[in-house]
Order: structure tokens, then C-alpha cells, then sequence
């Protein structure tokens, strides 16, 4: 099973690495050797918050994958407030 972990970033800043957690591998298998691919999330940059999908994300032919999607929150960015 793979679970994606939720993320949070501030508005205009770059997304954080998208990372995730797996259970259920079989002897000395490792993440790396049963897994190819990588995590996606929906588009958008306004505050909100986005599914983090499976994206390209797939296991070997050993593995039958289930995947739980994770969540991007995105906060408000800083208010510049002008004054005259």
C-alpha cells in the first residue's frame, strides 16, 4: 500500500518534494526496486488545497499497487498593504 503524505506551502512558492509511505513489501524488497514513477498533484496555485495523486507512480509486476491520495493546502500569500 502506498499513502502519499499531505505537504503544505505558502502561495508564489515553489511546491515541496511530493513523498510517500509504503507498507506491505516482501522480504529484502525495497521502495526503490518495486517502485517507478512519481507523485502528482491537481494544478492550481491559489490558496486552496489539491489532491496529491498516484500521478506516473506504478509498481513492479510482483506488486498489485493500492494507493491513498494525500493533500497540498496552500496558504495565503503575505499582503503588501501601500500607504499613502
Amino acid at each position: 500500500a502506498v499513502t502519499a503524505d499531505d505537504k503544505t506551502k505558502t502561495a508564489g512558492a515553489a511546491d515541496p518534494t511530493l513523498t510517500y509511505q509504503v507498507s506491505g513489501r516482501v522480504g529484502g524488497d525495497t521502495s526503490g526496486g518495486v517502485l517507478t514513477g512519481a507523485l502528482a498533484r491537481d494544478p492550481g496555485e491559489t490558496a486552496g488545497t489539491y489532491t496529491i495523486g498516484q500521478g506516473s507512480l506504478l509498481a513492479n509486476g510482483n506488486y498489485v499497487m493500492s494507493f491513498t491520495p494525500g493533500t497540498l493546502t496552500i496558504g495565503a500569500g503575505q499582503t503588501l498593504c501601500v500607504l499613502y
